[in-house]
């Protein structure tokens, strides 16, 4: 949901009490993950235990009810750290937990909406959000190149925690229009979530090091 202006014309008091009715539906992220994991030991043949550090770049969009027009926010990032686990069982795949800080946002496009400006102006109001996120992921893969390329599938939950917020509006003509922290309040904003999380990557073995793209 969009904080209210604190404008108090007629117009903004329209748009406070339309804003009051809107709900999120689904917030989408789509990031581009580098992770370096360094192997740390075998328990068998293919048993094995690595950590890393990844880093990340994207974009983020959300669906809104009653639906209206938006679109994705682009330049969100993450980073963090992981622990995988590869079992020695074939066809079983690896298991991975990350604890990372992530940008997630969207933006909205709409006629008017900021006060003092003319109904018929474009406006578009961008949300940014950060958070920390706990991904739990099964990563099945297949070998490739005498098993020195990992190609896999990322299926799991994640689960997350909203620090802070931010929000601006934008305006077709003037550019940026206001740029404030977003007052998060416990009657309307959740600070926790949850949901799933997928995804695809390929992973080069060098010795120990694992470099992979996700």
């Amino acid at each position: 949901r969009r904080p209210t202006p604190t404008a108090t014309t007629p117009h903004s008091k329209e748009w406070a009490a339309h804003n009051s009715t809107r709900a999120m539906t689904m917030k989408k992220e789509t990031i581009i993950t580098v992770t370096l994991f360094l192997l740390l030991g075998a328990g068998g043949v293919r048993a094995q235990h690595y950590v890393g550090i990844r880093a990340g770049y994207g974009s983020g969009s959300v669906r809104i009810f009653p639906p209206t027009e938006t679109g994705m926010i682009w330049g969100l990032y993450s980073g963090g750290v992981s622990w995988k686990y590869y079992s020695p069982v074939k066809y079983v795949g690896a298991v991975e937990a990350d604890l990372e800080f992530m940008q997630r946002g969207y933006k909205e496009l709409m006629k008017g909406g900021f006060p003092y400006l003319p109904d018929d102006t474009t406006t578009t109001y961008h949300r940014t959000v950060n958070s920390l996120m706990l991904p739990l992921i099964w990563q099945p893969h297949f070998y490739f190149f005498k098993r020195t390329m990992r190609v896999f599938i990322n299926l799991g939950l994640t689960f997350s925690y909203n620090i802070d917020s931010r929000y601006e509006w934008h305006s077709e003509w003037s550019g940026l229009l206001e740029s404030k922290p977003y007052r998060m309040e416990l009657t309307r904003d959740n600070r926790w979530g949850y949901g799933l999380c997928g995804g695809a990557g390929i992973g080069f073995l060098l010795g120990r090091l694992e470099l992979m793209f996700e």
